[in-house]
């Protein structure tokens, strides 16, 4: 009996041993197919006409940045009520998350903004999901190891109290005795 638990508790040992030796070389081999930039050279570049945003201290995002287009520029911003082209100052914008925020004293009810962006291509979508996929699996999976490695714990000491028991008895201390 004491020997089932001890194989369960290797059995478990080589189990977790196992997932981690996997997950590390599947965060390998992903990190160096993502690093490779193979598929970096193949984005599409195109341009697109956001209309009758306001423009004020409030920010707002360009309406093609859906965290996957990237290399956002703007081309121009131009006051859509007397089609002058608002300065540079006027505003800042995030290329990173196409947000654009102005500040200044001036506030424009209604501009134009004209940008280009790279669009991604089937691939490269592809392997940023399989990349996010990953990255909250992993994550999915740190947050419950905590409980896991409880668990292992607990099996843990119940065999270790297990065999202290069964040490005991062929040691003769737990032999009961017909006198006080």
């Amino acid at each position: 009996m004491v020997e089932g638990k001890s194989g369960l508790v290797g059995a478990l040992i080589a189990g977790i041993g196992f997932l981690i030796i996997t997950t590390i070389v599947i965060l390998v081999v992903v990190s160096t197919i993502d690093d490779a930039d193979l598929l970096q050279s193949t984005a599409e570049q195109s341009s697109a006409i956001d209309t009758e945003h306001a423009l004020n201290a409030t920010s707002f995002t360009l309406a093609a940045w859906d965290g996957l287009n990237r290399g956002f520029t703007l081309t121009s911003v131009i006051n859509a009520s007397d089609g002058v082209t608002v300065a540079e100052g006027n505003y800042t914008f995030t290329s990173s998350t196409g947000s654009l925020v102005g500040y200044g004293g001036q506030n424009w009810t209604s501009v134009n903004i004209s940008y280009s962006y790279y669009e991604p291509t089937t691939y490269e979508n592809s392997t940023d999901t399989l990349i996010g996929g990953l990255t909250t699996g992993v994550d999915n999976v740190s947050g419950k190891l905590p409980t896991i490695l409880l668990i292992g714990v607990v099996v843990l000491l119940l065999v270790v109290l297990g065999l202290l028991v069964a040490k005991s008895r062929d040691m003769g201390f737990m032999k009961s005795s017909g006198s006080l």
